[in-house]
């Protein structure tokens, strides 16, 4: 079965009321941006929630930190999840490390080998705290050819037990429509699988714009928005391509509309 997730927080703290909310309505966890200048915080308020397991995301948005900073980031982090016995329950915490490498100021004007570097430094500080920690790779930015070369690249330099993430958007094309130049989004699918292999594998974002767009051009272009239906639909489809794969994991995007 895969486990359901939600993007929330975004480096803010999420507050009790909302994380009730979030388990009443079905979601295993949170993906939240670890931010070290408020780390405990965001840390300590998953103590209190026992039914709601977080991921944390080091290095978020489009982050300029280098190895270093990112070790010592994930460090932090794991260090609160020790303090406050996170990795003490059946379900500990889950670490992603590096959002979008592919797209990142820092990583993406540098060698794979530092991004890779990043994410295996992560590792080994994680698992000085708790052996067998879950800790993945920040998901590449998309399933297309591009992305997925930068991930099979970086794979190659990574420890064994090292999750990967990846993420999946579709927003100028019909949901069903794959990337070029995959004939379907089954062969996305395999394609992804034939680069991760064996590991514990995620879909950390996914999801559609709900702004106002457009399509065509010029006088042969037209406005129109997409429905909260449209969007359960896309997020319905994508979870039995994931079922069907066994991915361990799917957090769609927070459905907060993008202009």
């Amino acid at each position: 079965m895969t486990d359901l997730f939600l993007n929330a927080g975004f480096g803010e703290p999420i507050g009790d009321k909302p994380l009730d909310e979030i388990a009443n309505m079905g979601f295993v966890g949170v993906r939240q941006d670890y931010v070290r200048r408020r780390g405990r915080q965001l840390v300590q308020e998953f103590a209190a929630h026992n039914d709601i397991r977080p991921i944390f995301l080091i290095g978020g948005g489009k982050t300029k930190s280098n190895p270093d900073a990112i070790e010592r980031a994930a460090s932090e982090c794991a260090h609160y999840c020790h303090r406050y016995q996170l990795f003490e329950r059946p379900r500990k915490p889950i670490f992603e490390i590096i959002n979008e490498p592919n797209l990142s100021p820092y990583y993406a004007d540098h060698p794979i080998r530092e991004f890779a570097l990043a994410v295996n430094r992560s590792f080994i500080a994680v698992r000085s705290y708790d052996h067998d920690a879950l800790v993945f790779a920040g998901g590449v930015s998309n399933t297309d050819e591009t992305s997925l070369n930068y991930l099979e690249r970086a794979v190659f330099y990574m420890h064994e037990s090292i999750g990967i993430a990846f993420h999946s958007y579709h927003t100028t094309a019909p949901p069903e429509e794959p990337h070029e130049p995959f004939a379907s989004r089954e062969a996305e699918m395999q394609r992804l699988l034939s680069i991760t292999r064996d590991r514990f594998l995620a879909l950390t974002e996914l999801g559609r714009h709900t702004a106002p767009q457009k399509r065509g051009f010029w006088c042969f272009s037209k406005k129109y928005q997409e429905t909260d239906a449209d969007v359960a639909q896309y997020l319905m489809g994508n979870q039995v391509l994931c079922q069907v794969h066994g991915l361990d994991c799917r957090v769609p995007a927070s459905g907060r509309p993008k202009s």
